[in-house]
């Protein structure tokens, strides 16, 4: 986590995700969900409940409280599973990302607008 960010806000973002159905909290606890973004060594994942486009946004939009959240660590940790139950691999987030036409979608907007309110830089 870089230096302004609390646990509290890891706890908010879980809430996010979870109240707005890109996480199941059945599949992806809290405790979990941290341990993901800040454990060395876990065997923890997080499991998103959207399509790999919005999961995209998310890892986005987290990588503004996170040093070293980059799409080849995400890789390379297998910590991150899509909604299918695959592994996100570099590939599929920059794939995605370039096939990703409608970037004004309710989910776009919504994931923009929590993590610029509550994290402004």
């Amino acid at each position: 986590m870089k230096p302004f960010v609390k646990k509290s806000d890891i706890e908010k973002v879980y809430d996010f995700l979870t109240d707005n159905d890109y996480l199941n909290e059945d599949i992806t606890s809290y405790e979990d969900f941290y341990s993901v973004l800040n454990d060395l060594e876990t065997s923890k994942t997080i499991r998103f409940s959207c399509p790999t486009t919005i999961a995209n946004k998310i890892i986005d939009q987290m990588q503004r409280l996170f040093n070293d959240l980059t799409p080849t660590s995400i890789e390379e940790s297998a910590r991150f599973i899509s909604k299918r139950g695959v592994i996100i691999t570099t590939q599929n987030l920059y794939a995605v990302k370039s096939r990703t036409k409608d970037k004004s979608s309710k989910n776009y907007v919504l994931i923009e607008s929590f993590f610029q309110e509550k994290f402004p830089l």
